[in-house]
């Protein structure tokens, strides 16, 4: 007898979590949806920016001529306080 269970067909992530959208936002967690809501209605949070994008390499072609891709990051949030 076999006791293992299958893997599902179609996991949501490695870590189980789901997905959520708040305010039009994406989320890729109810953890991190919910981090937002508590920025959000934070009065000590002035500026609140979601996924900001930050670009460590840019693109560029090696003397052989292949092609290497920009690399970025992105980030959950980025806030100031008071």
């Amino acid at each position: 007898m076999n006791d293992i269970s299958p893997k599902p067909s179609n996991p949501l992530n490695k870590y189980g979590a789901k997905k959520v959208e708040i305010d039009g936002y994406k989320f890729d967690s109810k953890f991190e949806g919910r981090i937002y809501e508590i920025l959000r209605d934070n009065p000590m949070v002035k500026i609140l920016d979601i996924h900001p994008r930050y670009l460590l390499q840019e693109k560029y072609q090696t003397k052989d001529e292949r092609k290497i891709r920009a690399i970025e990051y992105v980030s959950d949030f980025l806030i100031d306080v008071q």
